[in-house]
């Protein structure tokens, strides 16, 4: 019986191109989880379950049957969503809560973590917040409301504190069910990347990767994602602005066609010096915060982080 392999993200650090390229296809040696009744049905499982009321043990009864299915068929029973990690721009004010569900739903999970140099996640992530519905500026979105109460969960650096999170799930997991993969592995080598992972699992060996794989998430234009924060805050109605006149799908629907307009219409130029404008207000905002972080996670990991970009 092959253990359940969980990748619970982190958002931003490969999780699509995981997804759609190897835990998605039963030809890669996985069989998703979700398959039969969905992903929403996951999450109504582990994250929108109020948390006096989530009951492991009729979470272990809903995947019973598929986690039959893949040790029958040879295969490795895997489940994955970035939300399993929290949500960043919400603080991941639930990872845990939903680490101790995982816990105490599947049978010995090995845990997959995917991190990201923090600068580089936070650029990334604001785009996310965006198309998700988000209206707030950059500037607003790191530096958060600090409200006396903390009544509401925004977006805060030490979120992305990797040693505690790498010490929390080997502490909760076991420290040899937890596999933890910088992207920047996977943006220089897909294909030991996606090895890596499969001999953590115990999936076929990864000979190649599939026939037209290709990177997913292509960053948007950056005038579109100033354009489309003014739509957010003036049109969307969605869990991150209530105000709206409009269902974020129909906005969503709206800016998915009018992308290629953007980038034919944004100078390369200009697209570029945004970019960077949006990079520097990142890196001046969070200076070394996480230089003592990434040095410990280095350690706990035996990987040197510094070699990938990361502030130590």
């Amino acid at each position: 019986m092959v253990s359940p392999l969980i990748h619970v993200g982190l958002h931003k650090t490969g999780t699509t191109w995981l997804q759609a390229e190897f835990f998605q296809r039963e030809a890669a040696g996985y069989h998703d989880l979700s398959r039969s009744f969905g992903m929403p049905e996951v999450l109504d499982f582990f994250v929108r379950t109020p948390d006096l009321e989530f009951d492991p043990q009729e979470a272990k009864k809903k995947f019973a049957a598929e986690i039959a299915y893949a040790n029958e068929h040879d295969l490795v029973p895997v489940l994955s969503h970035e939300r399993l990690s929290g949500y960043p721009p919400g603080g991941s004010f639930d990872r845990t809560l939903i680490a101790h569900r995982i816990a105490d739903t599947f049978e010995d999970p090995r845990i997959l973590l995917t991190i990201r140099e923090q600068n580089s996640h936070i650029d990334s992530m604001y785009g996310q917040y965006i198309a998700d519905g988000g209206h707030l500026s950059l500037a607003r979105f790191v530096r958060g409301n600090t409200p006396y109460l903390a009544r509401k969960p925004e977006f805060h650096l030490g979120i992305l504190r990797y040693d505690a999170q790498i010490s929390f799930y080997r502490k909760l997991f076991g420290n040899e069910n937890i596999l933890v993969l910088p992207f920047e592995h996977m943006r220089s080598d897909p294909l030991s990347f996606a090895q890596s992972v499969a001999d953590f699992a115990g999936a076929a060996k990864v000979n190649k990767l599939p026939d037209k794989s290709n990177k997913q998430n292509r960053r948007r234009p950056m005038t579109m994602q100033s354009t489309r924060r003014i739509a957010n805050r003036l049109l969307t109605r969605s869990e991150l602005n209530e105000n709206g006149i409009l269902r974020l799908n129909s906005l969503n629907k709206a800016f998915w066609h009018a992308g290629s307009a953007f980038q034919r219409i944004t100078p390369s130029n200009l697209d570029s010096h945004l970019a960077r404008r949006q990079s520097a207000a990142i890196r001046d905002f969070v200076g070394d915060y996480y230089v003592k972080s990434n040095r410990h996670a280095s350690r706990l990991l035996d990987v040197d982080l510094g070699a990938l970009g990361y502030s130590v």
